[in-house]
């Protein structure tokens, strides 16, 4: 376990678990990663990189909608982000929406 404070009562545990992707075409909404039947996403962190500057590069559970991360290209080409909030519900996908030339890997946990 890795402390995120001095509280013993918040820790967490870093996954070993990575997914990546490297897009040639944008997307748009399109599935990234999907859990095993009956588990929850449980997303850890974010790398992103692109060379897109009209298409900001967007990550969000696909059924509630909920965005965890988001890069915003005209202001950056690559971004690294410890994630908050990232449980999606079971089954739930993950999407992306991002430009052209576009790379993502995600560091994520399965859990029940």
């Amino acid at each position: 376990m890795v402390g995120t404070g001095s509280s013993s009562a918040t820790s967490f545990s870093l996954s070993s678990t990575c997914y990546a992707k490297d897009y040639g075409d944008a997307q748009t909404g399109a599935v990234f990663l999907t859990p095993a039947s009956s588990k929850k996403l449980v997303i850890k962190q974010v790398y992103a990189s692109t060379s897109t500057v009209n298409v900001d590069v967007t990550l969000n559970f696909a059924t509630s909608s909920k965005t965890i991360f988001k890069l915003y290209t005209a202001q950056k080409a690559t971004a690294t982000g410890n994630i908050i909030c990232g449980e999606g519900g079971i089954d739930e996908a993950l999407s992306v929406t991002c430009g052209d030339h576009t790379f993502i890997s995600v560091a994520y946990d399965e859990i029940d």
